[in-house]
């Protein structure tokens, strides 16, 4: 396989789709005198990284037409961030030369904030009894347009319109 930018790249590898990476773009963790420019492949991330993106697509898309109707907005962008993260969480620790705050990759330490901070919401969101609490107060029912013209126009009765989704008998 050809070397495409020779930046994202983890360790050595004998598998037939690893990558050559010259010497002068390697870390120091990878260096050309026990690891031959020649003879030596590494295992390529960006292509990891790139099909498991498309695999969360997929994943994403078919929990969508199998949960939609239970799913509240911003739903599939929290699951992707969640995928996104997770998948960037396992790739860094195949990668030498990273940045490091305290001895711990700094990519390591985001990927894990934004996964938890993701699925936390996810879960709180859905918790039972949850409400969506942020579209209340962003777009309150008594401001959109279709409810003010509606209960200005169609309400006969001198009580305030049902909005809790249930039929009034």
């Amino acid at each position: 396989m050809g070397s495409v930018n020779q930046e994202l790249y983890g360790p050595p590898t004998h598998l037939s789709w690893g990558i050559r990476i010259e010497c002068a773009n390697r870390s120091d963790g990878w260096p050309c005198t026990r690891y031959p420019e020649a003879t030596t492949g590494f295992q390529p991330l960006f292509l990891y990284e790139s099909l498991s993106g498309v695999l969360g697509a997929l994943v994403l898309l078919q929990v969508a037409r199998r949960w939609g109707p239970r799913m509240r907005p911003g739903d599939l962008f929290l699951g992707w961030l969640a995928w996104y993260a997770l998948v960037r969480l396992a790739l860094e620790g195949l990668r030498s030369g990273n940045w490091t705050v305290g001895g711990v990759p700094t990519a390591t330490v985001v990927s894990a904030v934004l996964a938890g901070g993701a699925l936390a919401v996810l879960a709180w969101r859905h918790r039972p009894g949850g409400r969506v609490w942020i579209w209340r107060w962003i777009w309150p029912a008594t401001l959109t347009p279709a409810t003010k013209s509606t209960t200005s126009t169609l309400s006969t009765s001198s009580s305030p319109p049902n909005r809790g989704g249930t039929r009034k008998p």
